[in-house]
Protein backbone atom coordinates (compact mmCIF):
# COMPACT_ATOMS: atom_id res chain seq x y z
CA UNK A 1 0.00 0.00 0.00
CA UNK A 2 1.07 3.40 -0.75
CA UNK A 3 -0.66 6.12 -1.50
CA UNK A 4 1.99 9.04 -2.86
CA UNK A 5 1.98 8.82 -6.00
CA UNK A 6 5.71 9.29 -7.16
CA UNK A 7 6.57 6.89 -4.47
CA UNK A 8 4.08 4.72 -5.37
CA UNK A 9 5.77 5.19 -9.14
CA UNK A 10 9.18 3.89 -7.73
CA UNK A 11 7.60 0.91 -5.55
CA UNK A 12 6.15 -0.51 -8.91
CA UNK A 13 9.74 -0.37 -10.46
CA UNK A 14 10.94 -2.06 -7.32
CA UNK A 15 8.60 -5.00 -7.40
CA UNK A 16 8.77 -5.65 -11.03
CA UNK A 17 12.70 -5.48 -11.23
CA UNK A 18 12.84 -8.13 -7.85
CA UNK A 19 10.18 -10.78 -9.58
CA UNK A 20 12.23 -12.55 -10.91
CA UNK A 21 14.31 -13.53 -7.69
CA UNK A 22 14.02 -17.26 -6.73
CA UNK A 23 11.64 -17.68 -3.92
CA UNK A 24 10.32 -13.99 -4.33
CA UNK A 25 7.08 -13.25 -2.93
CA UNK A 26 4.17 -12.37 -5.14
CA UNK A 27 3.29 -8.92 -4.60
CA UNK A 28 -0.61 -6.91 -4.90
CA UNK A 29 0.24 -3.17 -4.97
CA UNK A 30 -2.08 -1.16 -4.59
CA UNK A 31 -1.78 3.07 -4.75
CA UNK A 32 -4.33 3.58 -1.60
CA UNK A 33 -3.76 4.62 2.20
CA UNK A 34 -4.97 2.14 4.85
CA UNK A 35 -7.26 3.73 7.26
CA UNK A 36 -10.77 2.82 9.15
CA UNK A 37 -13.14 3.26 6.77
CA UNK A 38 -13.15 3.37 2.45
CA UNK A 39 -13.08 7.38 1.13
CA UNK A 40 -10.90 9.37 0.42
CA UNK A 41 -8.16 11.51 2.65
CA UNK A 42 -5.37 14.40 2.54
CA UNK A 43 -1.94 13.10 2.68
CA UNK A 44 -0.06 15.40 4.11
CA UNK A 45 3.97 16.01 3.31
CA UNK A 46 6.05 17.85 5.32
CA UNK A 47 8.70 20.15 4.53
CA UNK A 48 11.66 16.96 5.58
CA UNK A 49 10.00 14.75 2.46
CA UNK A 50 12.51 15.42 0.59
CA UNK A 51 15.24 14.11 2.67
CA UNK A 52 13.20 11.62 3.81
CA UNK A 53 9.86 10.30 1.99
CA UNK A 54 9.18 8.17 4.62
CA UNK A 55 7.74 11.17 6.11
CA UNK A 56 3.90 11.95 4.22
CA UNK A 57 1.02 11.12 7.04
CA UNK A 58 -2.42 11.31 7.20
CA UNK A 59 -2.45 12.91 10.16
CA UNK A 60 -3.28 16.61 10.25
CA UNK A 61 -0.55 18.73 9.17
CA UNK A 62 1.83 20.38 11.74
CA UNK A 63 2.03 23.18 9.99
CA UNK A 64 -0.41 24.39 7.47
CA UNK A 65 2.17 25.60 4.84
CA UNK A 66 2.41 21.48 4.05
CA UNK A 67 2.11 20.36 1.11
CA UNK A 68 -0.86 17.72 0.21
CA UNK A 69 -2.51 15.64 -1.70
CA UNK A 70 -5.88 13.98 -1.84
CA UNK A 71 -5.55 9.83 -2.15
CA UNK A 72 -7.92 7.37 -1.82
CA UNK A 73 -8.26 5.36 1.05
CA UNK A 74 -9.42 1.74 1.49
CA UNK A 75 -9.77 -0.47 4.19
CA UNK A 76 -7.65 -4.25 5.17
CA UNK A 77 -10.84 -5.64 5.77
CA UNK A 78 -12.10 -4.73 2.27
CA UNK A 79 -8.39 -6.11 0.57
CA UNK A 80 -8.25 -8.72 2.35
CA UNK A 81 -11.74 -10.08 2.11
CA UNK A 82 -11.97 -13.87 3.65
CA UNK A 83 -7.94 -14.08 3.19
CA UNK A 84 -5.59 -14.60 5.75
CA UNK A 85 -2.45 -13.05 6.86
CA UNK A 86 0.40 -14.22 8.34
CA UNK A 87 2.32 -10.88 8.80
CA UNK A 88 1.00 -7.85 8.79
CA UNK A 89 3.59 -4.98 8.33
CA UNK A 90 2.49 -1.39 9.33
CA UNK A 91 4.90 1.55 9.23
CA UNK A 92 2.48 4.49 8.50
CA UNK A 93 3.14 7.14 10.79
CA UNK A 94 1.66 7.51 13.65
CA UNK A 95 -1.80 6.31 11.50
CA UNK A 96 -1.44 2.44 12.84
CA UNK A 97 -4.24 2.45 15.12
CA UNK A 98 -6.67 3.64 12.31
CA UNK A 99 -5.79 1.23 9.55
CA UNK A 100 -5.80 -1.63 12.22
CA UNK A 101 -9.68 -0.51 12.77
CA UNK A 102 -10.49 -0.74 9.19
CA UNK A 103 -8.92 -4.48 10.21
CA UNK A 104 -11.54 -4.87 12.68
CA UNK A 105 -13.48 -8.64 11.26
CA UNK A 106 -10.04 -10.01 10.02
CA UNK A 107 -8.02 -8.99 13.84
CA UNK A 108 -11.30 -10.76 15.51
CA UNK A 109 -11.47 -13.73 13.47
CA UNK A 110 -8.01 -14.03 14.05
CA UNK A 111 -6.99 -13.96 10.25
CA UNK A 112 -3.82 -12.14 10.71
CA UNK A 113 -1.31 -13.70 12.60
CA UNK A 114 1.58 -11.11 13.14
CA UNK A 115 1.44 -7.51 13.14
CA UNK A 116 4.76 -5.73 12.75
CA UNK A 117 4.28 -1.78 13.81
CA UNK A 118 5.68 0.87 14.61
CA UNK A 119 4.75 2.34 17.97
CA UNK A 120 6.61 6.02 19.47
CA UNK A 121 4.55 5.48 22.61
CA UNK A 122 6.67 2.18 23.46
CA UNK A 123 4.00 -0.63 22.66
CA UNK A 124 1.57 1.46 24.87
CA UNK A 125 0.22 3.04 22.08
CA UNK A 126 -3.31 2.79 20.35
CA UNK A 127 -2.25 0.45 18.10
CA UNK A 128 -1.07 -2.30 20.60
CA UNK A 129 -3.68 -1.47 22.62
CA UNK A 130 -6.23 -2.36 19.86
CA UNK A 131 -3.98 -5.36 19.37
CA UNK A 132 -4.51 -6.35 22.96
CA UNK A 133 -8.21 -6.21 22.83
CA UNK A 134 -8.19 -8.72 19.93
CA UNK A 135 -5.95 -11.25 21.74
CA UNK A 136 -2.40 -10.34 20.53
CA UNK A 137 0.62 -10.86 23.06
CA UNK A 138 2.97 -7.27 21.73
CA UNK A 139 6.63 -8.10 21.82
CA UNK A 140 9.44 -5.81 21.78
CA UNK A 141 12.03 -5.79 18.43
CA UNK A 142 15.46 -5.13 18.28
CA UNK A 143 18.21 -6.50 16.91
CA UNK A 144 22.04 -7.85 17.71
CA UNK A 145 24.57 -8.48 14.55
CA UNK A 146 23.51 -12.11 14.73
CA UNK A 147 20.14 -11.90 15.23
CA UNK A 148 16.42 -9.80 15.85
CA UNK A 149 16.04 -10.05 19.38
CA UNK A 150 12.40 -10.16 20.74
CA UNK A 151 11.28 -9.95 24.54
CA UNK A 152 7.36 -9.24 25.69
CA UNK A 153 6.79 -5.67 26.02
CA UNK A 154 6.55 -6.25 29.75
CA UNK A 155 10.42 -6.65 30.36
CA UNK A 156 11.38 -3.46 28.41
CA UNK A 157 12.09 -1.87 24.77
CA UNK A 158 14.80 -3.42 22.89
CA UNK A 159 14.96 -0.37 20.53
CA UNK A 160 18.42 1.86 20.48
CA UNK A 161 17.37 5.55 21.63
CA UNK A 162 18.15 6.73 17.60
CA UNK A 163 15.76 4.22 16.54
CA UNK A 164 11.83 3.89 16.20
CA UNK A 165 10.48 1.32 18.39
CA UNK A 166 9.16 -1.51 16.86
CA UNK A 167 7.39 -4.30 17.95
CA UNK A 168 5.48 -7.45 17.26
CA UNK A 169 2.19 -8.92 18.22
CA UNK A 170 1.52 -12.29 17.84
CA UNK A 171 -1.54 -14.49 18.17
CA UNK A 172 0.57 -17.58 18.48
CA UNK A 173 3.50 -16.40 21.55
CA UNK A 174 5.07 -20.05 21.56
CA UNK A 175 5.45 -20.47 17.84
CA UNK A 176 6.65 -17.10 17.45
CA UNK A 177 9.59 -17.48 20.21
CA UNK A 178 10.71 -20.69 18.69
CA UNK A 179 10.96 -19.20 15.16
CA UNK A 180 13.13 -16.33 17.26
CA UNK A 181 15.40 -18.87 19.39
CA UNK A 182 18.30 -19.97 16.63
CA UNK A 183 20.86 -17.23 15.19
CA UNK A 184 19.97 -15.68 12.08
CA UNK A 185 17.90 -13.62 10.36
CA UNK A 186 15.44 -16.12 8.58
CA UNK A 187 13.05 -15.41 11.60
CA UNK A 188 11.41 -12.72 9.89
CA UNK A 189 10.95 -14.82 7.25
CA UNK A 190 9.81 -17.41 9.11
CA UNK A 191 7.31 -15.44 10.46
CA UNK A 192 5.10 -15.80 7.55
CA UNK A 193 5.59 -19.78 6.92
CA UNK A 194 2.42 -22.03 8.00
Amino acid sequence: FEPHPALFSILRDNTESGCHVAGCARFELYQEALGPALGKAWLNIPEGFKCNDGLATLLPAKDSSANRCEVAVTTLDETLGERQASLLKLDIEGYEAEALKGAACALKEGRIRNVLFEDHALGQGEAAQILNRYGYEIFSLGWSCRKPLVQPVSQGILAKSYEAPNFIATLDSGRFLVRFKPNGWKALKDLTQK
